[in-house]
């Protein structure tokens, strides 16, 4: 019966409900993970990338950049719609035809042979894959920071 009534109560998951004027502690926003990225997602315009979403909850709830993932996957039809370059969204929100047409990285294009211990030269690779290939320079730093152990 709470289900049917998602204006007033909010379903943390494990069995356990709030009421909605709950969620909301201190200035802080609480829920489980769907409930705060969907609000936050309802608030922009835009997908957001993953290591933004997984940025926002973690300065509410510590959780691995993985475990994000698949919780969000978990619900992706009903709730979230997933783009290339990890960019999420909401099923609810139309998007700009731009969002269906992201390029699919491939990793490859970021392999070990290709790397410099320089940052700067990482860039200047970063920089030249996005003019050549269109993929986002956002979701390029994220993969040189997962292969430099940020989100472990």
């Amino acid at each position: 019966m709470l289900h049917e009534n998602r204006s007033t109560f909010s379903f943390l998951g494990m069995g356990n409900w709030n009421l909605n004027e709950w969620n909301i502690v201190d200035g802080q926003p609480r829920g489980n993970f769907m409930q705060l990225i969907r609000n936050l997602l309802l608030k922009t315009g835009e997908p957001l990338h993953i290591s933004d979403l997984h940025s926002f909850i973690n300065t509410i709830k510590k959780v691995s950049l993985q475990s994000l993932h698949s919780n969000l996957k978990l619900e992706s039809k009903e709730t979230f719609k997933f783009f290339n370059c990890p960019f999420i969204g909401l099923s609810e929100k139309v998007y700009k035809e731009y969002w269906h047409k992201l390029p699919k990285f491939k990793p490859v294009y970021l392999n070990k042979n290709a790397l410099s211990s320089d940052k700067d030269e990482n860039l200047n690779l970063v920089k030249n894959l996005c003019e050549k290939f269109g993929f986002l320079k956002r979701h390029l730093i994220f993969i040189l920071d997962s292969k430099y152990g940020k989100y472990k």
